[in-house]
């Protein structure tokens, strides 16, 4: 019995390491939006460079997708630019995934008992950057590769992954 309480012990400690990574990941990526620095890198994105169409359909900028979590998550962030736009974009009920061009794997967005790892609002803010975490356990999505991201009806193709 104490054997079975240990390994339960470890197994939950294990899960609260690889959230507690995560969150503290996206608690310093919003630092860094929230200084001002470049959050979309040059990794081949430009800050949303050629995604004006996308902003003006859903009222979103795609900004980057980057590795995260010592390799468990990809991390997906976006600005908004028209907040009534992007409503249909933020609402909670929209199914998220994260598409592997190449391979054609498909991540999702982990649920948690405190709801899913994504950013969403009925009332969006205008230059808010919102953020979308993906799981990423079995490493599938590496450093340089093209993915496609869909979130309800949007969808944003060859985003180079940081």
């Amino acid at each position: 019995m104490n054997k079975r309480i240990l390994r339960d012990g470890v197994r939950r400690s294990g899960l609260l390491k690889v959230i507690l990574i995560a969150l503290q990941v996206v608690l310093f990526s919003s630092c860094t939006v929230l200084r001002g620095e470049n959050p979309a890198g040059d990794a081949g994105n430009g800050g949303g460079a050629g995604y004006s169409e996308i902003a003006d359909k859903w009222g979103v900028l795609p900004l980057n997708a980057r590795i995260t979590g010592a390799g468990h998550f990809v991390d997906f962030r976006y600005r908004v630019e028209d907040p009534e736009k992007a409503k249909s974009v933020l609402d909670k009920k929209n199914k998220i995934s994260m598409m592997d061009e190449a391979s054609g794997q498909i991540l999702y967005v982990p649920e948690t008992k405190i709801g899913p790892l994504r950013g969403s609002s009925s009332k969006p803010i205008p230059g808010k950057t919102y953020a979308v975490i993906f799981s990423n356990r079995a490493g599938m999505i590496k450093k340089g590769v093209k993915v496609t991201v869909t979130i309800g009806d949007m969808i944003i193709k060859g985003i180079v992954v940081e």
